[in-house]
């Protein structure tokens, strides 16, 4: 349990992807917008906002071959 655990620091394909994605942004003159008033309007789910019934009451017909079934 006490253990030693080297740290052998960031992985080569982590800093690679943070130096591309500078590079990225360089070029494209837009930047990454995470939880921000904005971004949240943008990408939020909107069916979350619904208060959905998941238990609906069957109709008289359904309840009939339910029955007879």
């Amino acid at each position: 349990m006490d253990y030693f655990v080297p740290n052998f620091g960031m992985d080569r394909d982590i800093i690679a992807t943070e130096q591309n994605e500078r590079v990225a942004t360089a070029l494209t003159g837009h930047a990454w917008s995470f939880k921000t008033p904005e971004s949240w309007e943008k990408w939020r789910n909107r069916a979350k906002d619904v208060d959905y019934n998941f238990d609906p009451e069957l109709d008289e017909d359904m309840r009939t071959s339910l029955n007879s079934a």
